[in-house]
């Protein structure tokens, strides 16, 4: 019974762990983005940095998703 505890909170664990580190990547990537125009050498960096391929001056604006903003 406690194995059973220990090893679902442990596989909690991990899966809050991974979401979290999509959502830090996403974010940073979001970021990388936004930063181009104003800052390009700054934003490939942290492109490149960010194992991505291609320039970023090349990748289409982010659009925000409708369903998460707040009327």
């Amino acid at each position: 019974m406690c194995e059973s505890r220990a090893s679902s909170a442990t596989l909690f664990s991990t899966s809050v762990s991974l979401e979290y580190v999509m959502a830090r990547r996403e974010a940073c990537e979001l970021l990388a983005l936004m930063l181009g125009p104003a800052m390009p050498h700054l934003g490939e960096e942290c492109w490149a940095r960010l194992g991505r391929d291609g320039l970023l001056a090349e990748q289409p604006w982010p659009r925000a998703d409708a369903d998460l903003i707040a009327q």
